[in-house]
């Protein structure tokens, strides 16, 4: 009933980004949400993104990043889900769009955690920030998307040690 996809989204003129992952509700209309190009007829934006950074960019980078182009007044994405690897740690955030225009509002976030000690974190991210744009949303099990980050740690601890 959703899509997954990994696609580049535009969020300024002649500027795109590649994100990890991302969720598009299958039911999205447009408006509500926007389209990617100027075109009604393409896909909607995806409402949910996750981002992950490696070597590749510090924490503070991850959160700009966020904060300038996943939730530019171009794109309509309304959840963002940062994940920072370090070397025997990791620290994770979401944020939401900001309630007027552009920017983030970071709703929650962890301090460094060891990559090899459980945790039991849970972030409960609102289901109508997923489904927003939806016009009946599909019967959910809860009001929120409960992410745990103990799921997350162990599926990226493999690859860290």
């Amino acid at each position: 009933m959703a899509d997954f996809a990994i696609l580049d989204y535009r969020y300024a003129v002649r500027s795109s980004k590649s994100p990890d992952r991302s969720y598009k509700p299958r039911n999205i209309t447009i408006p509500p949400a926007k389209p990617q190009t100027n075109l009604p007829t393409h896909p909607a934006y995806p409402t949910l993104m996750f981002e992950i950074a490696h070597r590749n960019e510090t924490y503070a980078r991850l959160k700009h990043d966020a904060r300038r182009k996943t939730f530019s007044a171009r794109t309509s994405i309304q959840v963002v889900v940062g994940i920072k690897l370090y070397r025997r740690h990791f620290q994770v955030f979401w944020g939401r769009r900001a309630t007027v225009g552009r920017g983030m509002k970071i709703v929650k976030q962890t301090p460094k955690l060891f990559i090899n000690r459980m945790t039991r974190r849970v972030f409960n991210i609102p289901a109508n920030l997923i489904f927003w744009g939806v016009p009946t949303p599909p019967p959910l099990p809860s009001q929120y998307l409960s992410l745990s980050l103990e799921i997350l740690r162990q599926e990226i601890a493999p690859y860290m040690m």
